[in-house]
C-alpha cells in the first residue's frame, strides 16, 4: 500500500472518528457488530480522538478502560449465575 492510499485511508478528523464509533455503538445497543467496520478501524479512530490527550501513553489508558470495564461486566455475570 503506498502512502496515499494509506492517507486517503485514515480518519482525517475527530468527527469521522466520533461517526465511526457511533455507528458501532448502535450497532452494540442491539448486540450487533457492523460489517464493514474492522476493530483497526476502531483503533485509528480511537488515536484521532485522543491524539491530544494530556495522558503519557494514552493507549495504555484505553486498555486500562477495556480491562476495568471487561473486570466489572464478568463480575456482573458471575452474580446473576
Amino acid at each position: 500500500m503506498n502512502v496515499l492510499t494509506a492517507i486517503s485511508q485514515s480518519i482525517v478528523s475527530r468527527h469521522q472518528a466520533a461517526d465511526l464509533l457511533k455507528k458501532v455503538a448502535d450497532c452494540g445497543s442491539w448486540g450487533g457488530f457492523p460489517q464493514d467496520v474492522t476493530c483497526e478501524e476502531i483503533g485509528r479512530a480511537l488515536e484521532r480522538i485522543c491524539i491530544n490527550s494530556p495522558e503519557q501513553d494514552p493507549l495504555m489508558e484505553v486498555l486500562k478502560g477495556w480491562r476495568e470495564a471487561e473486570r466489572k461486566r464478568n463480575a456482573r455475570l458471575q452474580e446473576i449465575r
